[in-house]
């Protein structure tokens, strides 16, 4: 009990101390606005972009369900739409969405890339307005809480204050853990006010937006007491403040700057992504040559040809009852899945490998655990968006599946591309929906995140503890 009193009076003594500094106190409160306001605008930017998405996809439903009577091979060209709409907690830290794209076509014979990235398609001054609340939280309020603490022991020491709260019964422990619980609360409102305006203005109606939230706020708060207790061991040790802030200000260089960089080039050179140009020659060559060199699509044709005629009896493609072109064109879509599982499924791979080098380089670096697992909750990770690219290639396939067995079984004969499948055929074909993906599927990375920054945050919580006597006795 009488700890916990101590524990309060080092408190309420600092924040006495901070509301008496009128600057301090102003440009606390501007950057409280700001970031609520940051979040309000994330927040309009969200609802802008699933009124967007929404339209787009009943525009692409309207324009398939108004196709009217079409041979379904030439309904294949025409195709349809996927629209990537990520989830509400987008609003806080949009992760990797303004560099890949939002849009799928999704036809027959060809697997597209996404396009119309945010940033594509924003002027070069516009670009200036992609502020977002994870960029501050990330950023200003580090710095923030570094620049309000690294005089906070120094001070004691330098006014002799250490040995008048010693001789009034308050102990060192109770000292240090105090002040930093003074400065993590300032932390904390600035946070809690931005995480306050997605209460208010989206509606979190699923238990996976929630669990989301919740992530998300322990993940920076793990964060910001480790900085605060860092500055607080530094500004103990140091003999003066200069030294404490100048480490502090270093370590927050190499942790935002120069780690990342190395960590990224290192990630980058194990597991290397090929360019666009050698993906598309080698997707290309594997699916007319064959996966193997030896498997031309001619070769395969003709033996799949000479199987179906075998199958049914007959000596000509004539005398089929059904519709050879329909057969060999989703035998070749087949395919095509196959040397799209290999290489798009290697270069998946590759992001996955460097996301968990880059992870276990957060030991070293616990602002890369921070922003992993930011994005992570947040849905706006690299895995989120293949995850998306997963699901709408299953649409494609079975959509196209569904195009070819009809030209195939619907009644038409080989050689008759004029025959026409009705238009309620293509109205009772599914649209593509898509749900953010529930965040326990990921847990095995996020998990590590929050992990390395507990284990930071504790270690430095017992070296402030440890220290104390040595540094102010």
């Amino acid at each position: 009990c009488n700890s916990m009193q101590a524990l309060l009076q080092v408190f309420q003594n600092e924040w006495l101390g901070l509301y008496r500094n009128k600057l301090l106190i102003g440009s606390f409160l501007l950057l409280v606005f700001i970031l609520s306001l940051t979040a309000w605008m994330g927040v309009k930017k969200q609802d802008q972009l699933q009124v967007q998405t929404k339209t787009a996809n009943d525009f692409a439903r309207n324009e398939w369900e108004s196709i009217g009577p079409m041979n379904p091979h030439s309904a294949a060209h025409e195709g349809t739409y996927a629209y990537y709409s990520p989830g509400l907690m987008s609003s806080l830290d949009e992760g990797v969405l303004s560099q890949v794209g939002r849009v799928l076509r999704l036809e027959g014979h060809v697997q597209n890339e996404m396009a119309y990235s945010a940033r594509s398609q924003e002027s070069i001054y516009s670009r200036f307005g992609g502020l977002m609340p994870s960029l501050l939280l990330q950023w200003v309020v580090p710095l923030l809480l570094i620049f309000l603490s690294f005089r906070s022991i120094y001070q004691e020491k330098e006014q002799g204050r250490i040995t008048l709260l010693l001789s009034q019964g308050l102990g060192i422990k109770q000292i240090l853990v105090g002040k930093a619980l003074a400065y993590f609360s300032i932390a904390c409102i600035a946070l809690l006010s931005t995480v306050l305006v997605q209460f208010i203005f989206l509606e979190f109606n699923h238990s996976n937006d929630v669990f989301r939230l919740i992530g998300f706020v322990i993940s920076y708060l793990l964060f910001y007491w480790l900085i605060v207790s860092l500055t607080i061991v530094l500004s103990t040790v140091l003999k003066n403040a200069t030294g404490a802030l100048s480490s502090m200000l270093a370590i927050w260089v190499l942790w935002m700057v120069l780690l990342p960089k190395w960590t990224a080039s290192i990630a980058s050179e194990k597991y290397p992504l090929p360019s666009r140009f050698e993906f598309k020659q080698v997707m290309k060559d594997d699916r007319s040559k064959g996966i193997d060199g030896h498997n031309p699509s001619k070769d395969r044709v003709n033996k799949l040809r000479d199987s179906v005629l075998a199958k049914y009896g007959v000596s000509s493609d004539s005398a089929l009852p059904i519709n050879l072109d329909g057969i060999v064109m989703q035998a070749d879509e087949e395919y095509g899945n196959l040397v799209w599982d290999k290489h798009i499924g290697g270069v998946f791979q590759s992001f996955s490998s460097q996301k968990k080098l880059s992870q276990w380089a957060s030991v070293f670096n616990p602002m890369y655990a921070l922003k992993s697992a930011s994005m992570s909750f947040a849905g706006t990770d690299m895995l989120h968006h293949i995850h998306f690219q997963r699901e709408a290639e299953e649409y494609r396939r079975g959509f196209i599946k569904k195009l070819n067995d009809e030209h195939a079984y619907g009644g038409s004969k080989t050689g008759d591309w004029s025959w026409k499948s009705s238009e309620e055929f293509f109205k009772n074909i599914e649209t593509f929906q898509y749900t953010t993906v529930e965040i326990s599927k990921y847990k095995s990375y996020w998990q590590v995140d929050l992990l390395i920054l507990l284990v930071w945050s504790i270690s430095i919580s017992v070296l402030m503890c440890l220290i104390s006597k040595k540094y102010l006795l």
